[in-house]
């Protein structure tokens, strides 16, 4: 039997596919939006040439290797590093520090360095201060007639000075085993603190949340107030439901996140794009009039052997990938 179709259901029939064609493209549209795809950095701590487990098994961190070593030492590996990221696409490093002072000789020199290193090589640095304890308990930053938030804006107030500097991100966010949360997690203390500072600090400020501490600053009502107060945050995410979940949170975001122990860079890329799809097939209140497009940190350059027991190097033997170009050839050859 012949089953014959009427012209008028072919006709709705393409209407209906057309009209799907054009939303779809509107969407793809409104994907791209949100990711800021010529701007993107990676996290960098130890020179790959010489990453050793030194600085964490004697001091308890790698990021003491800025406190302790003399960078000079180190100038030609560093500075081989940035090339790579440079010529990788990279626009910008993000250095990770703990917080000290003038009084350990190396230290200042040693971030002057990083920046005259970046500043050759085109680079731009987020510095992001994991205070640490040289100083005191980290936490005490947030309160502002304690040494550790005098120390800390005196360091944030060189680090502003220095030419390379894009942003000054700081560490926030504790185990209630640690602190309890009401001595950190409060809008209230936040906000005081946030308004102390400097205008050429606050101006570069940026809030920086890790993964275990999420639910902690949601429930405290800090995205409100960093959105209130034009304040960006980096989200530190390594699974796709907390990207999906925290990518929108926040008015001006930096997504942040790695792929575990990829052995090239087709893998890595494939770990990415399927880390970073939330953002591209599934956004929610997206408002590009309200909502910055969010700009992607990878973790990181390389955490090999470094005393950390990680294993998100992005520095693959095939090379360093680009996270916006992998997301670009993917969608583009699929």
């Amino acid at each position: 039997m012949v089953i014959r179709i009427k012209p008028y259901v072919i006709l709705i029939v393409a209407l209906l596919v057309a009209a799907l064609v054009i939303v779809m493209s509107s969407i793809t549209h409104t994907h791209v939006s949100l990711l800021n795809s010529s701007f993107t950095g990676i996290v960098y701590i130890l020179p790959s040439e010489n990453s050793t487990p030194y600085w964490a098994r004697t001091f308890g961190d790698r990021v003491f290797f800025y406190v302790y070593a003399n960078l000079s030492l180190y100038k030609d590996s560093i500075n081989h590093d940035f090339k790579i990221i440079r010529s990788a696409g990279y626009s910008f490093i993000v250095v990770i520090i703990p917080l000290a002072d003038h009084s350990y000789p190396y230290y200042y020199p040693n971030l002057n360095l990083i920046s005259e290193l970046a500043y050759v090589n085109h680079l731009k640095v987020m510095w992001a201060i994991f205070p640490k304890w040289l100083l005191g308990p980290e936490w005490d930053y947030l309160y502002v007639n304690s040494t550790v938030y005098s120390k800390l804006v005196e360091l944030m107030s060189y680090l502003a000075s220095l030419n390379s500097t894009y942003r000054i991100a700081v560490w926030y966010g504790w185990s209630p085993s640690a602190v309890p949360l009401n001595y950190w997690c409060s809008v209230k203390l936040l906000s005081s603190y946030l308004n102390s500072l400097p205008v050429g600090i606050r101006e570069r400020y940026v809030v920086w949340i890790d993964q275990p501490f999420d639910e902690y600053v949601n429930e405290c009502g800090v995205p409100g107030l960093l959105n209130s107060m034009n304040v960006p945050a980096v989200t530190e995410e390594y699974s796709t439901m907390n990207v999906y979940y925290w990518y929108s949170t926040f008015r001006e975001q930096y997504v942040t996140t790695g792929i575990w122990n990829a052995p090239n860079v087709e893998a890595w890329c494939a770990g990415f794009d399927g880390r970073v799809a939330p953002i591209l097939f599934n956004i929610r209140h997206a408002n590009p009039q309200y909502y910055k497009p969010r700009i992607i940190i990878i973790w990181i350059y390389w955490d090999v052997n470094d005393g950390s027991g990680e294993l998100y190097r992005a520095l693959t033997p095939g090379g360093l990938a680009n996270p916006i170009k992998c997301v670009s050839q993917i969608h583009v050859n699929g």
